[in-house]
């Protein structure tokens, strides 16, 4: 009812109750002679509680009560997150970021708990075990870790694949793991890291993701514009292709869900095509149309729901609506309701009380998630005395939940003081201890990792164009010792926020504090104009408060690091010299070739101390980035 304080439940009985909410006792019962065969959803008016009655195959009808109140526990860190995983024992969110961030949150309070710090680029996907102890994180950086959470250990990392990775997924007990990555390939290992196989998919529009079945037994990888299929895990066999040709793009699955039980595979497209797949045969069970625009789904832990997500609009500007599906004829049980920001993934913990959502919602409070908590499934969960009836039960339970969620939102108001965990700085290569002196070491004000690139061209960047050839530690080029470790890189606005340690056109403070009378860079810059022009500048600052400018003018003092034709006048230094040529396999699909390159400068005032000095690009169109600096006293 609107007030909130009765409900009206229709059942297959053929009878219409009207129930008090205080007393959980009917308080009017009419006869229809009609059979009520299907699912329906009312809520409260303060849109804090749904009640859904339910026609289960296995029992009789029955109401099921759920709190999906405005979202009180949304995750929204300062660097926005990309995928969410929540733990099966539900009290522990994993994010991985738009960052070099993975980071832990306390599901009931939706608190930071603490970070796993080792990956150095976006964090794209996470993975649980099933006893809550150890998590899986896949990351651009092309690497796959897998963590002691308790210990916030990385104990194992996976090396094989060779482009940014996408998607990571285990089975049940971990002795499985499934990885793609941006060129279309997956690693399969063995829980202990032992390689099983590379499988080579061959490009895609669309990048691939995998799902590993809860037994191991099979891999799902799904893709545009193949579609891809099914793999027998041990053989590496396909055993069902999706493919329903090249002009229905929209129907090929976007997402799947094993059922825990692994008998089912639920896949969706993006037209709302929702299959149940008997594992057994690896033949259709049924076939039906829901929502279009769906994004993910996930069984409930007996297999009898399916949660599906669908998001209207465009990316990151757009709503969800959340549905409960029937998990053995796929058909919609009823919509859960719609909310703001367009949905990435969903999980639930072991004991389906806990729904969560990865959002991006830029109308709202940025990229984060969502948690919800659902009423018990079962009537014994419900605490209470042997003789006690069961509406009494749930309505004390209901109260209690309600209870605890307003103390929540109380001391969010009152605004108490929350104990963060400091950001954990990415890690680099040590500085060898036998570093010369003249070295400056650069390691606090790195803010790109040379093994990967650094450029950014979107939220999850695949633009991987990286110096990995480069030697690294202390290297001697054009005569003079280098301390390559890392690169200090500009970026094209002053805010990036999917690249944590970017400084916008101006990286400042990066530390010198020494006397000298020359600098040498080793250094590049990473685009170009139709021109030769002034593209930045070396900003020394001295003990004495005064500063002095290097100016890069492209051509002269800094070149392009990447060219198709090396003798154009802005893939030159005229007043320095190429120190190093390699390239990379971004690069060398088009036939073009990566440069360093080398330039010194008098220092201005070589009896002052340089404290520190600024990096600066003076436009959008050339971003300079410096790799090593050494001087002579």
């Amino acid at each position: 009812a609107e007030d909130g304080q009765s409900l009206l439940t229709a059942a297959g009985d053929q009878r219409i109750r009207r129930w008090s909410w205080e007393t959980g006792a009917p308080e009017t019962d009419w006869g229809t002679g009609m059979s009520y065969a299907y699912t329906r959803r009312v809520s409260s008016r303060n849109g804090r509680f749904v009640a859904v009655l339910m026609a289960d195959p296995q029992s009789p009808p029955s109401l099921r009560l759920w709190a999906l109140p405005p979202v009180d526990r949304r995750i929204a860190p300062s660097f926005p997150i990309m995928r969410a995983s929540l733990s099966p024992d539900g009290k522990t969110v994993a994010a991985g970021h738009f960052a070099d961030q993975l980071s832990l949150w306390d599901a009931e309070t939706g608190r930071r708990a603490d970070y796993l710090v080792g990956h150095h680029r976006t964090v794209s996907s996470v993975a649980w075990t099933a006893d809550s102890k150890t998590l899986f994180s896949a990351s651009a950086d092309h690497t796959v870790r897998r963590w002691n959470v308790a210990e916030r250990r990385c104990d194992l990392v996976l090396t094989n694949l060779n482009g940014p990775i996408w998607s990571v997924s285990i089975s049940t007990n971990a002795d499985v793991v499934a990885a793609t990555d941006f060129t279309s390939a997956v690693g399969l290992w063995h829980g202990d890291g032992t390689l099983i196989q590379i499988l080579k998919l061959g490009r895609s529009l669309a990048v691939p993701s995998a799902i590993v079945s809860p037994d191991g037994r099979w891999l799902v990888v799904l893709g545009f514009p193949t579609g891809q299929g099914v793999w027998a895990v041990s053989s590496t066999r396909q055993v069902l292709k999706f493919d329903v040709g090249t002009t229905a793009f929209a129907d090929l699955p976007l997402a799947a869900a094993f059922s825990p039980d692994g008998l089912r595979l639920a896949t969706i497209a993006p037209s709302g095509q929702l299959t149940l797949w008997d594992t057994r045969t690896w033949k259709p069970i049924r076939l039906i149309t829901t929502r279009s625009g769906a994004t993910d789904l996930v069984f409930s832990p007996d297999g009898m729901r399916l949660f599906l997500a669908a998001s209207r609009g465009a990316q990151s500007i757009g709503d969800t609506s959340v549905d409960l599906h029937d998990g053995l004829t796929g058909e919609r049980l009823v919509s859960l309701g719609k909310v703001p920001g367009w949905t990435s993934s969903l999980g639930l913990d072991r004991d389906g009380r806990r729904l969560l959502r990865s959002v991006q919602d830029v109308a709202s409070r940025g990229h984060g998630a969502d948690l919800w908590d659902a009423f018990p499934w079962r009537n014994q969960d419900y605490p209470g005395n042997p003789d006690e009836s069961l509406a009494s039960r749930v309505l004390r339970f209901a109260r209690n939940q309600d209870r605890t969620r307003q103390q929540h939102l109380q001391t969010a108001a009152a605004g108490q003081p929350e104990t963060w965990p400091p950001e954990p700085r990415s890690h680099w290569r040590p500085r060898d201890a036998a570093t010369p002196t003249e070295c400056v070491d650069l390691t606090a004000a790195y803010n790109g990792h040379l093994e990967t690139g650094w450029f950014p061209v979107g939220e999850f960047d695949l633009h991987d164009d990286n110096f990995a050839q480069l030697p690294q530690g202390i290297v001697r080029l054009v005569g003079i010792p280098w301390d390559i470790r890392g690169v200090i890189s500009t970026g094209k606005t002053e805010s990036t926020p999917y690249f944590r340690w970017r400084s916008g056109r101006v990286v400042e403070g990066i530390p010198v504090e020494r006397r000298c009378r020359r600098l040498h860079f080793l250094h590049a810059a990473s685009s170009t104009p139709l021109v030769p022009s002034l593209v930045g500048k070396y900003r020394l600052h001295y003990d004495d408060g005064s500063s002095a400018d290097l100016d890069l003018e492209l051509g002269t003092d800094i070149g392009e690091h990447t060219s198709n034709n090396f003798n154009s006048p802005h893939s030159r230094c005229d007043r320095g010299e190429i120190a190093w040529e390699g390239s990379n396999p971004i690069v060398a699909q088009h036939g073009y070739g990566i440069r360093l390159f080398h330039r010194a400068w008098d220092n201005p005032h070589p009896d002052k101390k340089i404290v520190s000095m600024d990096l600066i690009a003076d436009g959008p169109s050339v971003l300079p980035f410096l790799v090593a600096l050494t001087v002579e006293p």
